[in-house]
């Protein structure tokens, strides 16, 4: 009968903790108006829109996980063209938190390009199992 008690409570302390940890990772959690992009860089912060930036033709293919390879043919820019000045990388990341980090050296193999359900994708042509295209791309930070 003990053992039964000190369970519930071990769960209903669990359930609390759970509770408040879910109420301060909500409250603290940056939030991007829908359909724009947090561009971080020197500094600043701003919010872009993508359908009045992506006017270049992104054209090429990229290769997932199993090795397959999938065309790439969408409205974009070059994530290179939102940088204003000098960077060693930058960092792109969905609304999940999902992230990935671009060099400088890497960013003219780098672009945003505009799906046609009006979300923006991190594509960076040349990674061999595609692990940096971050979907639902939420900000952008210049390092």
């Amino acid at each position: 009968m003990k053992t039964k008690r000190t369970i519930y409570l071990i769960l209903a302390l669990l359930l609390v903790l759970v509770a408040v940890l879910a109420v301060v990772h909500l409250t603290t959690r940056e939030t991007v108006p829908e359909g724009a992009i947090l561009l971080r860089q020197n500094g600043r912060e701003n919010y872009i829109v993508p359908e009045e930036l992506f006017q270049t033709q992104v054209v090429g293919s990229i290769v997932n996980g199993k090795g397959e390879e999938r065309s790439i043919s969408a409205r974009g820019i070059a994530l290179g063209e939102l940088a204003d000045g000098t960077f060693d990388s930058v960092r792109v990341a969905a609304g999940d938190e999902y992230s990935a980090e671009v060099s400088a050296d890497e960013i003219e193999n780098a672009f945003l390009i505009l799906n046609e359900d009006n979300s923006v994708q991190l594509v960076v042509f040349g990674d061999s199992n595609s692990k940096r295209a971050v979907r639902n791309v939420a900000t952008v930070e210049f390092q």
